[in-house]
């Protein structure tokens, strides 16, 4: 019993100190965050496969596979688009 008694008071003594006691704070902290990009990524046209033999239709061939990259409106326009709307993250 007196063991007991012995270690409350030395339990309650160790309580005895001239520390502060915690304090809680809080703090609005303002994040920049990742938005989603509204637009939609241009889908790259397929490759160009295996050419003819005749070299005016290989020559055909590329050129319209080309156009689906260059021409007005097609996939490097789309892409500009796609990527002036939605910067890629540094």
């Amino acid at each position: 019993m007196r063991y007991l008694f012995a270690i409350a008071a030395l339990a309650l003594g160790a309580c005895q100190h001239n520390q502060p006691g915690i304090e809680v704070r809080e703090v609005e902290v303002i994040k920049e965050v990742q938005r989603p990009c509204p637009g939609i990524p241009p889908v790259r046209p397929e490759p160009l496969g295996p050419l003819p033999q005749h070299a005016a239709t290989a020559l055909a061939h590329v050129l319209a596979k080309l156009a689906e990259y260059s021409a007005p409106g097609q996939f490097a326009d789309k892409a500009e688009a796609y990527v002036s709307a939605c910067p890629p993250s540094d």
